[in-house]
């Protein structure tokens, strides 16, 4: 019997104990599950900005692919530019043109005095229509953007002087350029006229020349388009 009371107040002040600790459990697990809650959207938020990173990222690199596509085709076209446009060393035959100048009582040798800008870009012309594919005076070589023109008794290639006797090289096909230039008006008025400003001209063939390259220019008011 005594045994039995004992049992019973044990289970008795088990059950109060347990009454008692029911509300802190409650608050514990409202704790427990508030934390849980607040993880968890501090998880979908560190989600979200990983996602928005990651769309970065690969938008970072398709600029980049883009920028290396760009670049590659740009390097392309200069390569491919690069010889007809004058700002690249090019080699093959051609044709290479020597002209001599009068020279005035007392004028020392190599002075050049005679020959006009006109005379110098007159042979030049004759050579582009006949076919030439690169061109130069006195190892400057032309572009589209080079002019030949005077400045006082200078005659000037782009931004350079150049002075007697006049080299002129064009590449391409050295039979027809020399055939063209033999048969030019250009040549004969130079070569054969009474009043010819020229002492000397001579055309030679050439199986294989080298023209150089000339400087880049600085492009300030255009810029790609595309």
């Amino acid at each position: 019997m005594a045994t039995l009371l004992l049992l019973a107040g044990v289970v008795t002040l088990g059950v109060r104990r347990g009454v008692a600790e029911a509300p802190a459990r409650q608050r514990l697990e409202q704790a427990l599950r508030a934390q849980v809650q607040a993880r968890s959207a501090e998880l979908t938020l560190t989600r979200e900005r990983v996602g928005a990173l990651e769309r970065q990222v690969a938008a970072g690199r398709s600029r980049q692919r883009r920028a290396a596509e760009w670049q590659a085709r740009s390097a392309a076209d200069v390569a491919a530019l690069g010889p007809p446009g004058g700002w690249a060393a090019v080699r093959g035959p051609g044709v290479r043109i020597v002209l001599s100048g009068r020279l005035p009582d007392g004028v020392g040798v190599g002075a050049g005095v005679g020959i006009t800008d006109h005379d110098v870009a007159d042979l030049v012309n004759v050579l582009w229509i006949a076919g030439a594919e690169a061109i130069s005076v006195n190892q400057v070589r032309l572009t589209a953007l080079s002019a030949i023109r005077a400045a006082a008794n200078v005659i000037l290639v782009g931004l350079l002087p150049v002075t007697a006797p006049y080299v002129i090289e064009a590449l391409g096909d050295a039979g027809e350029l020399g055939t063209r230039l033999e048969r030019s008006a250009v040549v004969d008025r130079l070569r054969n006229q009474p009043d010819s400003p020229a002492t000397a001209l001579t055309v030679t063939r050439s199986a294989t020349m080298t023209l150089p390259a000339a400087p880049l220019p600085v492009l300030r008011n255009v810029r790609r388009t595309g």
